[in-house]
C-alpha cells in the first residue's frame, strides 16, 4: 500500500497535464464488492474525473441501469474504459496487491484481461506476491522483486524492543539477548514483516529472560505454524481476554463484509437482554486488537477491522472452523436481533417524519403544498441521521437473516447436529431455542422491523446506486412472511404457514413472499411455498412475476423450479420486459437457456428472441451473441435476424459481436444481404474500426441503403474523417448520388437542415472532409433539387465562412466576385446566431461592398433576415433584386416568417412591398399553414389584429391532420386566450373543425388541452361566440363524454351546469357514464351518477356500464357500480354477464368483487377462452379458477 501511494503520488505531481491520466485500483482480499466490473468502473470513474469527454456515454449506460435496477456488465464496462483510456495521451494504471483479488469467478483472469487489452495505450504497473498464477501472466514482462531487505527487519525488531512495555523492562541490560532476538527473528522471518511482528507479540508475552531464549527457539519459520503459536497464545490468556477474542474473530469470520471498528465496538458490546446501547459497556478505543495476539489489525484510512493477512483467512479456513460454524452465525445473529429489538427504534416511522416535514412546510407557506422531491429529502435527511447516530444499523438491518439463514443451517458433516436435536441440556440447543424466541419477539415490534425493512431498503439503494422513483421508501404491509422469506429461513417459514399467515399477502410494491423468496435464490423456500399453495403467476407493481425475479438476479436453480412447477416463461410487459430479455440485458445465459428451451408460442418467443439478438448485439454481449447464434435443443434463431443483428453491432461499433456473426457466417458482401446497411450505420457513426472490418469482409462502400442514402454522404455529413478516407480508399465514388440528388460535397454545404449556421464556425470535421471530397475530384457544379443552388451557394447561405473559403478556390470567379461572397457569408453568419447581434449587422451593412449586392441577387435570401427581424436588411435586400416570395429550404416565406416570430414591422414591410398576405407554408407542423394561423399559433395577437386589417382570409383552414385547422383553433391549442378572442371578435366560426385529436370542434380541441387551468375560460369564451356544447367530434363524442376520460372533476362539473347531455351516445353507442368506467377517476364516475346518469343504459352491443367497467375500469370503479345497484346478471348481445366478461378479460379482481356481490358463476363455460391474445394468462386461469371455485361451493 506504502508502495502504492508513492507511485501514485509521483504520477499525479509529475503528469499534470490534461491530456494524461492516472487511475489506482487496490485489491483487498475478501473486501465488499470485490468483482472485476467494479474494479474497472472504479479505474473508469477515476478517469472520467480527469478527462469528462465521454461523460454522456458514462450518463446513457447509467440511465440504462438505473431504468432496469441493474448494473453494467464487465463488457459494458470495458468498452466504457476503452472510449476513455482514448480521450488521454497516456494513460498510467496502477493495480496493487493483484494477489489479494479474488480468483473465484475467474475475477483476476477477467479484470487483468480486460486491463491488458489497453496496452500499448495505457502504461501498467501491478504489485503481487510471488504467486504462479499470477507470474505466469506477466512472464514476458518487466519484473522487480520487492523485498524487505535485511536492514530494514532488523529496524523493526529493534523498534519493538524499544516500544514494547514488557520487553523495555526486561531486555534492559541484556545486550547480548537484544542482539541474539535481531539475528533469531531475522532468520525465521524470511523477508517478511508479517512474521517478524508476530514472532515480537509472541516474544513480548514472555516475563523472564529464560523462558524468552526459549520462546526464541521455538520460533516457527512458516506461516502455519506461526499462526498456530498465535492461537496458543490467545488460548494462554485469563478467561476475559480469551472471550474477547472469540468475540472478535467469529464477528470478523462470519461478517457478510467487513466491519468497521465503530460496529465492532458497538457488536461486543451487546448482550442478549439489552434492551438499549450501553456506552458503558463499549470497548475501550482499539483495547480488544490486543487480545487477538497480532492476528487483528485496524486499516487506517477505512478503519476497517481484519486478520492481519490474506493468508491468515486462507489458515482459518483450513484450520479453525469453529468461527464459521453454524452456531457461530448463531451469536452473530443473536447480537443483531437484540440490537434491532432495542426501544431506540420503537418509534421508528416514516409516515410521522413525513407528516412533520409537511406541517413544517405548511408553516412557511400553507399555500404552497409539500412536493414529491420535498418528501425524499426529508427521509433521506431522517435516514441519514439514524445511521450517523446508530452505527451498526445498517449492517444489523441488512444482516440478521443471512446470519440466522446460516445458523439454522445444518453441516453436511454434521447431520445430528444440535439443530435437529431437541434435547434441553444441548448448551447448543439452548442458544437455538433462545434465538428462535428472540427472533420471535423481534418480528412481533411492528416499529422494530419497521425500521429494519427500511434500513435494508435504504442500503440496497444506496449499494446498487438505484433511483427507484417515487419508490424511495420501502415497501409497507410488509408481512412476517415476507420478511422471513426474504431471507431464506426455512424453520421460520414453516412456522408461519402453521399459525395461518396469508400465503399470497402482498406488500405496498405487489410482491408476495415468494417474489421475495426467488429474487434471493432461497430453492428450498421457493419449493415450500409452492407446496404450500403459493400462486405462481402473482406479478408486482412492476409487472414481474416471481420467475422475472429469479431470472434478473441469475439464480439457475430457482427459475428451474417455477418453471417446472408451471411457471409462464413467455411472461411479457413489453419487449423489454420479457423474461428472455430480463436474462439477457444481465448476461445471465444459463437462465437464458432455460427459457429458450421452454415450448411456447414459437411466433413469440421468435420475436422476443429477434429483439434480444439484437440489444445483445448493440451492447457488445458477446457470452449471449455466442449463444443466440448458435442455437439450441428445442430452438434456433432465424439466420435474416443473425444477419440485421451485424448492422446493430456495426452502428455500435462492437467489433467482438461483429467478428462473432461473420464467423457464425453472416455476408455483408451480397447485395441482397440483410446486413448491408451495416456499413451505412457504421459510417454514420463513424465507427472507423467497423467500418474498416467490413469493408476487408467484402462490403460494397456504394451499396444504397432502402432509403436511398450511401455511406459516403453519412460519414461526411457527420465529420468523420476517418471513416471517409476508409471508404474513399476502397472505392466509394466521390460523386455519387443519393435519393436526393446530393453528392457527399453537398450533404455537408447543402441546406438540408436549414440555411443558418448555428456556431461561430464551421465544424473542423466538416471541413477536413470537404477537403477530401475535393482532392479526390468532388464536383462543385452539381446542384441540389429543392432550390437548384450548388454547394458554394449554400454553404453562403449557411454563413459557413471557411467552406466559403475553401469552395471558392474550385470556382473561376473574379476577385470581386469572392469580396462579395466572403461579404454575404459573414452577413448571413451573424444573422443566423442563436441570439441577435444588431451591432455587427448593421456594421456590416455600412460597408462598402453592401452596396454591390445586386450583382449575386440570386444569393439575397429575405427569409433569413425575416426571421430575425431585420428590417434593414430585408429593405437592401429588395433594393438589391431580392424576391419577396423566395422561400426557404422548408418551403416558408418572409412573411409566415417574420408572422410567425412577431415582427411587426416586418410583417408591415413585406406586405408594402406586396408580399401574399395568404401564402401557404409548412411552419408549426402543418403543410399548408397561413401567416395569419402561423402568428395565431404563437399568440402574436398584434400580428393578428395587423394581417386581419389587410385583408388575411379569418377562417382559411389547413388540411393538415397534424395541424389545427383554422388561425383561431390555434391560438386555442397554444392556449393564446387573447389573440382567440380576438379572432373572434372579427367574425372567427366557434364551430369551426379542429384537424387533432379525432377531427372535432374547437371546443373538443380545448377539452383536451393538458393545461386544465385554461379549459373553462377558453370554453366560456368559445360558448359566448356560439359553439355548440352538443357537437361531437369523428368519434361522436360529446365534449362531457372527452371530458370524463381526464382527471380534473372541475371541468366536468362545469360542463354539467352548463346543461350538457348524460346520456349522449357516441358512434359505439356509449353513454359519457360508459366512457368514464374505462378511463376516467372514480369521483367522476360518481359525480355521473349523482347528477342522474342511466345505471343500466347499453351501447351497441348491449354492454351496460358495469359490463364495460369489468373489462377496463379499476376495482374501485366496479365496487361503485356495484354499490349504486347496477345489475350484476345483465346480458349483452353474446349472452355474457359481467362476470364473464371480467373472466374473459383476466381481471381477477374484478371477478372477486361480483363473486362477494353475489354474481352468478353458473353462466361460464368450462370451455371459456381469453378475450384476445393480450390479456395475461395467469390472471386469466386465475380468474376462471375463482369462479370454478364458486360454482363448487353452490353445488
Amino acid at each position: 500500500m506504502l508502495l502504492r501511494s508513492i507511485v501514485v503520488d509521483y504520477l499525479e505531481q509529475e503528469h499534470r497535464r490534461e491530456k494524461t491520466g492516472v487511475a489506482y485500483v487496490f485489491c483487498m482480499h475478501n473486501g465488499a464488492n470485490q468483482t472485476a466490473s467494479n474494479y474497472l468502473g472504479s479505474s473508469l470513474r477515476q478517469l472520467a474525473r480527469q478527462n469528462a469527454a465521454i461523460l454522456e456515454d458514462i450518463k446513457s449506460c447509467h440511465r440504462h441501469h438505473t431504468r432496469y435496477e441493474t448494473r453494467p456488465s464487465l463488457d459494458e464496462f470495458a468498452k466504457l474504459l476503452r472510449l476513455q483510456v482514448e480521450k488521454f495521451d497516456e494513460v498510467f494504471i496502477v493495480i496493487d496487491a493483484l494477489d489479494e483479488c479474488p480468483e473465484h469467478d475467474q475475477v483476476r483472469k477477467s479484470f487483468l484481461a480486460e486491463v491488458r487489452a489497453l496496452l500499448p495505450k495505457v502504461s501498467l504497473m501491478v504489485t503481487s506476491r510471488d504467486v504462479p498464477s499470477i507470474e505466469n501472466m506477466f512472464k514476458h514482462d518487466i519484473r522487480l522483486e520487492i523485498r524487505a531487505r535485511d536492514q530494514d527487519i532488523r529496524g523493526f525488531i529493534k523498534s519493538q524492543m524499544e516500544q514494547r512495555d514488557g520487553l523495555v523492562e526486561l531486555l534492559e541490560g541484556h545486550s547480548d539477548v537484544q542482539s541474539t532476538i535481531i539475528a533469531t527473528v531475522l532468520e525465521k522471518t524470511n523477508g517478511m514483516f508479517l512474521i517478524a511482528a508476530l514472532h515480537m507479540d509472541s516474544l513480548a508475552k514472555e516475563d523472564n529472560i529464560r523462558e524468552l531464549k526459549e520462546s526464541l527457539q521455538r520460533l516457527p519459520m512458516d506461516l502455519d505454524k506461526t499462526y498456530d503459536d498465535a492461537l496458543e497464545r490467545i488460548k494462554q490468556q485469563d478467561s476475559r481476554k480469551l472471550a474477547r477474542a472469540d468475540q472478535v474473530l467469529t464477528l470478523i469470520s462470519c461478517a457478510k463484509r467487513p466491519l468497521k471498528l465503530e460496529e465492532m465496538r458497538q457488536a461486543l458490546s451487546i448482550r442478549r437482554d439489552d434492551t438499549f446501547l450501553d456506552p458503558e459497556a463499549l470497548p475501550r478505543g482499539e483495547s480488544f486488537i490486543s487480545t487477538c495476539c497480532g492476528l487483528v489489525v485496524v486499516e487506517d484510512e477505512s478503519q476497517i477491522v481484519r486478520l492481519v493477512h490474506y493468508t491468515t483467512e486462507e489458515y482459518f479456513k483450513r484450520k479453525v472452523q469453529r468461527y464459521r460454524s453454524p452456531e457461530a452465525h448463531g451469536h452473530f445473529a443473536s447480537i443483531l436481533v437484540t440490537y434491532l429489538s432495542f426501544t431506540t427504534f420503537t418509534t421508528f416511522s416514516l409516515d410521522t417524519i413525513v407528516k412533520d416535514a409537511m406541517n413544517e412546510a405548511a408553516a412557511r407557506d400553507a399555500n404552497i403544498p409539500m412536493t414529491w422531491s420535498e418528501e425524499h429529502s426529508a427521509v433521506t435527511r431522517y435516514m441519514e441521521g439514524l445511521f450517523e447516530s446508530n452505527v451498526l444499523v445498517q449492517y444489523a438491518a441488512e444482516n440478521w437473516g443471512r446470519h440466522t439463514h446460516d445458523a439454522f443451517t445444518n453441516t453436511r458433516d454434521n447431520p445430528d447436529s444440535c439443530l435437529t436435536t431437541t434435547d434441553p441440556h444441548n448448551i447448543e440447543v439452548e442458544n437455538l431455542l433462545s434465538l428462535k424466541q428472540l427472533i420471535r419477539d423481534f418480528l412481533e415490534k411492528e416499529h422494530n422491523t419497521a425500521c429494519a425493512n427500511e434500513v435494508f431498503h435504504h442500503v440496497k439503494k444506496q449499494l446498487h446506486n438505484l433511483n427507484l422513483g417515487r419508490e424511495f421508501r420501502g415497501p409497507t404491509n410488509v408481512t412476517n412472511l415476507h420478511i422471513v422469506a426474504s431471507f431464506g429461513i426455512q424453520y421460520f417459514v414453516e412456522y408461519y404457514l402453521d399459525q395461518g399467515a396469508e400465503i399470497d399477502a402482498r406488500d405496498s410494491f405487489g410482491m408476495t413472499a415468494l417474489h421475495k423468496a426467488a429474487e434471493n435464490g432461497h430453492v428450498e423456500v421457493v419449493r415450500l411455498l409452492l407446496d404450500s399453495g403459493a400462486t405462481i403467476g402473482i406479478r408486482d407493481q412492476w409487472e414481474f412475476s416471481a420467475l422475472a425475479r429469479a431470472i434478473a438476479k441469475n439464480h439457475v436453480s430457482v427459475s428451474r423450479l417455477l418453471l417446472q412447477n408451471g411457471s409462464d416463461p413467455g411472461f411479457v410487459r413489453d419487449h423489454r420486459h420479457s423474461t428472455i430479455s430480463i436474462a439477457a440485458d444481465r448476461g445471465h445465459e444459463e437462465c437464458l437457456v432455460l427459457l429458450a428451451e421452454c415450448r411456447t408460442d414459437d411466433v413469440r418467443k421468435n420475436e422476443l428472441m429477434r429483439d434480444t439478438l439484437y440489444d445483445a448485439a448493440s451492447c457488445g454481449r458477446e457470452g449471449i451473441v455466442r449463444l443466440l447464434v448458435r442455437g439450441g435443443k428445442n430452438w434456433n434463431i432465424p439466420r435474416e435476424y443473425v444477419a440485421r443483428a451485424m448492422t446493430k453491432a456495426a452502428s455500435q461499433g462492437q467489433i467482438t459481436i461483429m467478428k462473432v456473426l461473420l464467423e457464425a457466417g453472416v455476408d455483408v458482401s451480397s447485395p441482397l444481404s440483410l446486413a448491408g446497411e451495416s456499413l451505412q450505420e457504421a459510417a454514420m457513426r463513424g465507427r472507423s474500426e467497423a467500418t474498416e472490418l467490413l469493408l476487408t469482409a467484402g462490403a460494397n462502400p456504394n451499396r444504397k441503403t432502402d432509403g436511398g442514402d450511401l455511406p459516403l454522404h453519412a460519414a461526411a455529413q457527420n465529420g468523420h474523417v476517418g471513416t471517409v478516407a476508409l471508404l474513399l480508399e476502397n472505392g466509394a465514388e466521390v460523386n455519387a448520388l443519393n435519393s436526393k440528388g446530393e453528392t457527399a460535397l453537398l450533404v455537408i454545404a447543402g441546406p438540408r437542415y436549414g440555411f443558418l449556421a448555428r456556431s461561430t464556425s464551421s465544424p473542423e470535421g466538416s471541413v477536413l472532409v470537404m477537403q477530401q471530397l475535393l482532392d479526390k475530384g468532388a464536383n462543385t457544379a452539381v446542384t441540389e433539387r429543392q432550390t437548384n443552388r450548388t454547394s458554394l451557394e449554400c454553404a453562403i447561405l449557411r454563413g459557413y465562412e471557411r467552406l466559403v473559403r475553401l469552395l471558392i478556390q474550385y470556382e473561376s470567379l473574379s476577385a470581386s466576385q469572392k469580396v462579395l461572397m466572403l461579404y454575404l457569408t459573414r452577413l448571413y453568419h451573424e444573422m443566423g446566431g442563436m441570439s441577435k447581434n444588431d451591432e455587427a449587422v448593421n456594421r456590416l451593412l455600412c460597408e462598402t461592398e453592401a452596396q454591390d449586392l445586386g450583382s449575386i441577387s440570386e444569393l439575397l435570401l429575405i427569409t433569413v433576415p425575416a426571421e430575425k427581424g431585420y428590417k434593414s436588411v430585408i429593405l437592401k435586400f429588395l433594393q438589391s433584386g431580392a424576391a419577396i416570395e423566395a422561400k426557404d429550404f422548408h418551403g416558408n416565406t418572409a412573411l409566415q416568417l417574420s408572422a410567425w416570430e412577431g415582427h411587426n414591422a416586418v410583417v408591415e414591410l413585406l406586405l408594402h412591398h406586396k408580399a401574399d398576405i395568404n401564402s401557404r407554408g409548412p411552419l408549426g407542423g402543418s403543410t399548408d399553414a397561413t401567416p395569419l394561423m402561423m402568428a395565431a399559433s404563437k399568440g402574436r395577437t398584434d400580428v393578428v389584429r395587423f394581417l386581419l386589417d389587410q385583408g388575411a382570409d379569418i377562417d382559411a383552414a389547413s388540411t393538415n391532420r397534424d395541424f389545427g385547422s383554422t388561425a383561431v383553433a390555434q391560438a386555442l391549442y397554444g392556449d393564446h386566450t387573447a389573440t382567440a378572442k380576438a379572432l373572434l371578435e372579427r367574425g372567427a366560426d366557434a364551430n369551426a373543425r379542429y384537424n387533432r385529436y379525432s377531427e372535432g370542434t374547437l371546443l373538443h380541441a380545448v377539452a383536451r388541452n393538458s393545461n386544465w387551468q385554461s379549459q373553462i375560460p377558453n370554453m366560456d369564451l368559445l360558448l359566448e361566440n356560439g359553439a355548440d356544447l352538443e357537437a361531437k367530434d369523428s368519434n361522436g363524442q360529446t365534449l362531457l363524454a372527452v371530458r370524463v376520460q381526464y382527471e380534473n372533476l372541475e371541468t366536468v362539473q362545469y360542463l354539467l351546469e352548463r346543461g350538457a347531455d348524460l346520456e349522449a351516445k357516441d358512434r359505439r353507442g356509449q353513454t359519457p357514464l360508459s366512457v368514464a368506467v374505462q378511463k376516467g377517476t372514480r369521483e367522476t364516475v360518481n359525480l355521473l351518477l349523482e347528477e342522474g346518469a342511466d345505471l343500466e343504459t347499453k351501447d351497441n352491443h348491449a354492454q351496460t356500464p358495469l359490463m364495460v367497467a369489468v373489462q377496463k375500469g379499476s376495482p374501485q370503479t366496479v365496487n361503485l357500480l356495484l354499490e349504486e345497484g347496477a345489475n350484476l346478471e345483465a346480458r349483452d348481445n353474446n349472452g355474457h354477464t359481467p362476470l364473464v366478461m371480467a373472466v374473459r378479460s383476466g381481471r381477477f379482481e374484478n371477478v372477486e368483487l361480483l363473486l362477494e356481490r353475489g354474481a352468478d358463476p353458473e353462466p361460464l363455460s368450462p370451455s371459456v377462452t381469453a378475450e384476445n391474445d393480450d390479456v395475461n394468462k395467469w390472471d386469466f386461469n386465475r380468474a376462471v379458477q375463482l369462479v370454478m371455485e364458486a360454482r363448487s361451493k353452490t353445488t
